[in-house]
């Protein structure tokens, strides 16, 4: 998964929650696409008016709109930890309710990670959430786990 990173005034690099303006990411594991809504938007120095406004962007790409600076760089793995109270799952829309969970680094929405509810492998499969449980099928002996909300039958 891509994220989109600006530099800080001590040189580092910090996430950013929003997609700037003038420019849509559809991201697709090590790729995005890249969409520019304006003509000032420049991908390694070239304009993408240029491009057709449109072209494949990776880890490492400088990205120019607006007169500000963003990177492309690896978002971390995502790591299970307990959930918040208050949260419902997308996937199977029970309560998190403190279970391990999986908070996606791009929308934020936290998906169970329990044996039971492998919410966040079967949603995004391209990438396993370290730590924590996380193998859908882990189960004791030959008998099958549980029905899952989405399942309808095995």
């Amino acid at each position: 998964m891509l994220r989109l990173t600006q530099r800080t005034e001590d040189g580092g690099l910090q996430f950013c929650d929003d997609i700037p303006p003038g420019l849509e990411l559809l991201r697709s594991g090590r790729h995005a696409l890249l969409v520019a809504t304006s003509p000032e938007v420049r991908v390694d120095g070239q304009p993408v008016a240029s491009l057709g406004g449109i072209t494949v962007v990776g880890v490492g790409t400088e990205i120019c709109s607006n007169g500000d600076r963003f990177y492309l760089v690896k978002a971390p793995p995502t790591v299970v930890e307990e959930g918040p109270q208050d949260a419902i799952c997308p996937l199977c829309r029970n309560a998190i309710a403190g279970k391990p969970a999986v908070q996606c680094p791009e929308t934020s929405r936290w998906y169970h990670q329990t044996d039971e509810f492998p919410c966040w492998d079967t949603a995004h499969p391209q990438e396993p959430a370290s730590g924590g449980s996380s193998q859908a099928g882990e189960h004791d002996g030959d008998q099958p786990g549980p029905l899952h909300p989405w399942e309808v039958s095995r």
